[in-house]
C-alpha cells in the first residue's frame, strides 16, 4: 500500500559579505594590506573557534539529555544500529498522557521494543496489526513490547490535529484496536498491545520508502535499531523478536 507522502522543502539562504580597498596612495595600501592580513588571519582563527564551540556544545546537549533520561549519550538517528531519540514520544488517548521511549531503557521487563507506523487506510497495516496479536502473545512475557502507532485516519488526514475530528479520531482508535481483521477477511480479533496516536508524524523521517507499515525493533539494552523495515513484514518480525530477545 502506497504511503501518502510528506515531503519536506529545503531552503538555503547565502549571505555574501563583500570587502571595501583603500588605494589611495602606495604608503597606505601597504598598510590596508597588512590589516587585512592580520583580519583574514583573526577571521580564520574565529571561525575555527566557533566550529569547536558548536561541537562541544552538541556535545554537551548530547549529554545533559542522556543524563536527563537516564539514557545512552547521542547522535541519536533513524537507520540501523543508531541509537534512538529518546524525546520520540507517542499520545494514548485513553489514558491521556504520552509514552516515550526513553522510558523503556534499562527496564528490566523489556528487552525488545517494536514501534510501529501505520495509516487508517491501509490494509496491509491492518493485516499487520491483526497478526502482531499472536507475536506479543507469544513473546511479551520473554520482554517483547510494542508501541503502535496510527498517523493519519482512513481519508489521509493528520490524527488529532483538528480538535473538530476528536470524535472521528477517537472512533477510528476504538475501532483499530476492537475490531482488528473485520475490514481484511480475518475472524475479529482485539488487539491487546498498546496503540498510541502519532501526532505530527514523529515517524516520518525513519521511513525509507514510499510505503507502509514502518517497522523498528529497538533493543533496549543500549536502545540501538536493530531491524528496520518498510512495508508488511509480519513473518519477518515474529524471527527477529525471537532472535534478539534470546541472544541477550
Amino acid at each position: 500500500m502506497i504511503r501518502r507522502a510528506m515531503t519536506l522543502a529545503l531552503a538555503t539562504a547565502v549571505l555574501v559579505l563583500g570587502a571595501c580597498d583603500d588605494s589611495s596612495g602606495t604608503a597606505e595600501a601597504d598598510t590596508v594590506e597588512t590589516d587585512t592580513l592580520a583580519s583574514d588571519t583573526l577571521t580564520e582563527a574565529d571561525t575555527t573557534e566557533a566550529v569547536d564551540t558548536t561541537t562541544v556544545e552538541e556535545d554537551t546537549a548530547a549529554a545533559d539529555t542522556a543524563e536527563a533520561y537516564d539514557y545512552p549519550p547521542g547522535p541519536y538517528g533513524t537507520r540501523y544500529l543508531d541509537i534512538i531519540d529518546p524525546e520520540l514520544g507517542f499520545y494514548d488517548p485513553w489514558a491521556d498522557s504520552y509514552t516515550y521511549v526513553h522510558q523503556f531503557y534499562g527496564d528490566p521487563n523489556v528487552k525488545v521494543l517494536l514501534i510501529s507506523s501505520a495509516a487508517g487506510w491501509c490494509t496491509a497495516c491492518m493485516l499487520e496489526a491483526w497478526e502482531l496479536v499472536d507475536t506479543y502473545d507469544t513473546y511479551h512475557d520473554k520482554g517483547f513490547e510494542i508501541l503502535y502507532t496510527l498517523y493519519e485516519d482512513a481519508q489521509s488526514r493528520p490524527l488529532w490535529d483538528d480538535v473538530h475530528r476528536r470524535e472521528s479520531d477517537m472512533a477510528l482508535m476504538n475501532d483499530w484496536r476492537d475490531n482488528a481483521g473485520v475490514y481484511i477477511g480475518k475472524p475479529r480479533r482485539v488487539i491487546d498491545y498498546p496503540l498510541f496516536v502519532d501526532v505530527g508524524f514523529q515517524l516520518n523521517p525513519y521511513y525509507t520508502e514510499n510505503a507502509t507499515p514502518l517497522t523498528l525493533l529497538v533493543r533496549t539494552s543500549d536502545m540501538r535499531i536493530v531491524y528496520s523495515a518498510v512495508g508488511y513484514s509480519a513473518g519477518s518480525i515474529s524471527d527477529n523478536v525471537k532472535t534478539v530477545l534470546f541472544a541477550q
